[in-house]
């Protein structure tokens, strides 16, 4: 009868272990990334549909803050490995600069 108890308690821990595995799952890379690296953002102009956002990622080694004209949106600093998303909703021309380094700039057209 012990036997008994000890392997069912053992099948059923075995299902516990097994039900608390699961796979982690990535999550979808936007395709309209731009990348911001040596000072410059890639690409500086992409076109996307309606509804869809962009996420500016940070690769340089200098934080990069994003921002819309006339003040449409402001990201906070990004450091090396952060990101900044803004979906757009409305069709247009939106341009964009580095509000650190004005110098960088970027267009995004949404149809």
């Amino acid at each position: 009868m012990n036997k008994w108890i000890i392997f069912v308690t053992f099948v059923v821990m075995s299902f516990g272990f097994v039900s608390g595995c699961t796979q982690q799952q990535t999550p979808p890379i936007s395709t309209n990334t731009i990348t911001i690296k040596n000072s410059a953002f890639i690409p500086s102009n992409i076109t996307i549909t309606a509804g869809q956002n962009v996420t500016w990622l940070n690769e340089d080694s200098i934080p990069h803050q994003v921002k819309g004209e006339n003040g449409l949106f402001l990201s906070d600093a990004l450091n090396n490995g952060q990101s900044f998303t803004y979906w757009f909703n409305t069709t247009g021309t939106y341009n964009y600069i580095c509000n650190i380094h004005p110098f960088m700039k970027g267009t995004i057209i949404v149809k």
